[in-house]
């Protein structure tokens, strides 16, 4: 089977991706990891197909809108905003990237940095998308959402 893995995240949200991608190819199927350049180093085995999009988390990180969404804590609303000015500015390649680097595969992988378009894309190709989500997306009784204000 062919696989593709997106992670766009810092090296904490890609490299779970790179252990399942190499698990994956040594069970024999066809892997493809797309991730950004600063975490292509993590990517040190032949048997996965490594793709770069031309994206680089660390540099948006250090910008005002990264700074602000560093800083914004629970305040969603910030962090909101600093997210999708970000998303903004790096659309195409994002998008672009996502798009080529899919392209042939009969199953997708994403995590939560790249939910949302790897969902879209599979939607639109009849493909399976199984997100591997790293930390809570949903309240519980026992955990309340991680971006959300507790209650007393």
């Amino acid at each position: 089977m062919r696989i593709a893995i997106a992670s766009l995240g810092s090296r904490g949200d890609v490299q779970p991706m790179v252990a399942l991608a190499a698990t994956l190819a040594t069970r024999g199927h066809d892997v493809r990891l797309i991730t950004h350049q600063g975490c292509a180093g993590l990517v040190d085995m032949p048997a996965v197909d490594l793709r770069t999009i031309d994206y680089d988390l660390r540099t948006e990180l250090s910008t005002v809108e990264g700074r602000q969404l560093l800083h914004s804590g629970r305040n969603i609303v910030a962090g909101v905003r600093a997210a999708r000015a970000i998303g903004r500015r790096n659309h195409d390649p994002i998008w672009g990237g996502l798009a080529e680097h899919t392209q042939g595969a009969d199953f997708l992988v994403c995590e939560t940095t790249t939910l949302g378009q790897m969902d879209a894309i599979a939607e639109l190709r009849g493909l399976p998308c199984i997100p591997v989500l790293l930390q809570p997306m949903a309240a519980t009784r026992a955990f309340p959402h991680p971006l959300a204000r507790r209650h007393a």
